[in-house]
């Protein structure tokens, strides 16, 4: 009897074992019995570059493009290569809700890559994905070219369109029209036409909105990494810089869920938003925190200004002769604004839109340089040396704006989906409206608005947000492969405090945080070094995934005492925005011509770089979007609680 007893006790443990496993099973997500079709295609979308190109135009950059054509430049003479123009895509249906595959409709994602060899895959497999939210993978294509001859033909280089973002099904504002030329805005969403947008993508996708999720997105990639490079035999890494930061951690995340490690060899995190913790600084990063932590990079960048220890540069002390730069600047503020010090500067240009324009520079590794000679020419503010080379600064962000405004191109970017995300999974909701009004109107100094255009868009739109499985929001991961973190110590929009938190919140010993000097958004470009135009970023990863067995704790990380930084800025960025050599001493005269540039330098997108993946509005668009939206404060109660203007 106590034999049987125990045959059908261990009978029962060994069935619940077997209930528990089928369980478990039952709940991994199955992959898609599809083939993947690969076809020739362009490696660069929005240019055009003749096969056989060896070199990038250097003498008529645009500011955004200095370190990666420089790079692309030095690597072909290094490896005695020419441009890699040809790339093969693919577009793979994956279930758009991947917990009920059997019934769910299936989305094609689209997937790029450039394989070393033409017709053969290469050892290893490294994965870029793209910021935002939002962002097309058009922002890699740059980095491909580089990369692809900087990792000793060891690696096939990928990326892939977020669900909802570019060409894997794009989501707009179609049936409202929001973005079409006709519009208020034409292809730009303004900011009345945010409600109407809001209901057009409730009204088209109900529901399904919450499957354009970054753990959807996430389990994309796993889906994609298993049916393209397990099947390949390829050690296969991760990369994802800004908001990808986020989306690389729900992957691993993922990974930790589903027990698959096994499909990747490693991660890298760069430009990191913290993703657990309270909503506020110090904690998790969420976006309402952008002028804020904008101002805090900046008076962190100004206080460079007297540390000649350190960045053995004396020049931007030696022009200010201030024991304190940040208030130096409050001074300017105050004098400008206040006393009229410079009546001039102040009846051109408000004192929001200024802090807007140091925000905005801020953002820029070379563009940034120029704000402490804003502010010793707006003490100085002589009529023939100083206004000049202002109102050269003015016309700059205005051409920069009609030049884009203008656009009859709808991007691949979809800002639907950046204010969808946003809203729903990084963004504080209790935030009010007076309450970052009064934020930015009284101790902001450098931000470009970005918080208060969030604020005002999310009060009038009702955005349809969901909520975030809970596996995943406010959870990292601990994991099983190596992770390298990277942020620039002078990042103003992912600040380096967020970088340490999420190292802090990741479990294992398998990770580490590189702190990369100087370095704005977006490490692995900007980031150069007093040796090499190949950034430090870019040979920081390189060393890290080049090693047999990849570890965070014994790569080389020597190119980090190298980075070069100094107060004289750069020649073609200078010239552009300046109209002068000197930035503190010249006059300009208008005989240089103006330049076309893009929008994406200083709203928080290096276009040709990758870089930054947080798309915001310049100054001079969030100004015409005040000026036209002339109704807006009333919808808000805003003129009865703060006003734009001190």
């Amino acid at each position: 009897m106590t034999k049987r007893i125990k045959y059908f006790s261990l009978l029962f443990c060994l069935s619940i074992l077997l209930l528990t496993f089928t369980f478990h099973v039952s709940e991994q997500h199955e992959l898609p019995d599809v083939n993947v079709n690969w076809f020739e295609c362009p490696l660069f979308t929005d240019i055009h570059i003749k096969e056989g190109t060896r070199e990038l135009d250097t003498l008529n950059m645009k500011p955004e493009d200095i370190p990666i054509n420089l790079a692309i430049n030095e690597a072909n003479r290094k490896y005695n290569t020419t441009i890699r123009t040809i790339a093969e895509c693919a577009y793979i249906p994956l279930p758009l809700d991947p917990d009920n595959p059997t019934t769910s409709p299936m989305i094609d994602i689209f997937v790029k890559r450039l394989r070393y060899k033409k017709n053969e895959n290469a050892k290893k497999a490294l994965y870029y994905l793209s910021g935002g939210p939002g962002m097309a993978s058009t922002n890699y294509e740059f980095i491909m070219a580089l990369m692809i001859n900087t990792l000793n033909g060891e690696f096939d280089l990928y990326t892939v369109d977020h669900r909802g973002v570019g060409r894997s099904g794009r989501i707009g504002c179609y049936s409202s029209q929001a973005e079409t030329i006709g519009s208020e805005g034409g292809t730009l969403v303004t900011v009345s036409e945010t409600p109407g947008c809001a209901a057009a993508f409730l009204s088209r996708w109900g529901e399904s909105t919450k499957l354009y999720s970054s753990k959807h997105a996430a389990i994309d990639v796993a889906s994609i990494i298993q049916l393209v490079n397990v099947k390949q035999q390829q050690d296969t890494f991760v990369y994802g810089c800004s908001y990808a930061s986020v989306w690389v951690t729900r992957f691993l995340r993922y990974l930790e869920k589903e027990n698959l490690f096994s499909i990747v060899k490693g991660a890298i995190i760069d430009s990191i938003l913290s993703t657990k913790g309270k909503m506020e600084m110090g904690g998790m990063y969420t976006l309402d925190q952008w002028d804020e932590t904008q101002n805090l990079i900046g008076e962190y960048f100004l206080g460079l200004c007297n540390d000649v220890n350190r960045t053995k540069d004396s020049y931007c002390k030696e022009k200010l002769l201030t024991d304190n730069p940040v208030q130096y600047m409050k001074d300017i503020f105050e004098g400008v604004y206040k006393n009229n010090t410079c009546p001039q500067f102040s009846s051109a240009i408000e004192k929001d839109m200024l802090k807007s324009v140091l925000g905005s520079l801020l953002m820029d590794q070379y563009a940034r340089i120029l704000i402490p000679p804003i502010l010793y020419r707006l003490k100085r503010c002589d009529s023939e040396l100083d206004i000049p080379v202002l109102m050269k600064m003015k016309d700059y962000f205005l051409q920069m704006f009609n030049d884009t405004s203008s656009s009859k191109v709808v991007s691949l970017n979809s800002y639907v989906m950046q204010l969808h995300i946003d809203y729903s999974e990084l963004y504080n909701t209790e935030r009010t409206v007076e309450e970052v009004f009064n934020e930015y109107n009284h101790t902001i100094y450098m931000g470009t608005g970005a918080s208060m255009d969030f604020i005002v868009r999310y009060s009038i739109s009702n955005w349809p947000t969901y909520d975030l499985d809970p596996y995943y929001m406010n959870h990292t991961f601990t994991s099983q492969v190596p992770v390298l973190l990277l942020n620039g110590d002078t990042d103003p929009v992912t600040p380096l405090w967020s970088a340490i938190k999420q190292k802090e919140n990741i479990g294992g010993n398998l990770h580490d945080l590189i702190v990369v000097p100087y370095a704005v958004h977006g490490a692995i470009i900007n980031s150069p070094t007093n040796y090499s135009d190949i950034p430090c970023g870019v040979e920081l990863i390189g060393n890290f995934i080049l090693m047999q067995n990849p570890n965070v704790f014994t790569m080389n990380r020597s190119c980090i005492d190298y980075i070069s930084f100094n107060f004289s800025g750069s020649p073609i960025v200078n010239e552009l925005i300046f109209g002068v050599d000197d930035i503190y001493e010249d006059a300009y005269e208008a005989t240089i011509p103006d330049t076309t540039v893009s929008i994406y330098l200083f709203v928080g997108v290096e276009a040709a770089t990758v870089v930054v993946g947080i798309i915001m509005f310049s100054t001079v668009l969030y100004y015409y979007i005040k000026l036209r939206d002339k109704n807006r404060e009333l919808e808000l109660g805003a003129e009865e609680t703060t006003p734009i203007n001190n």
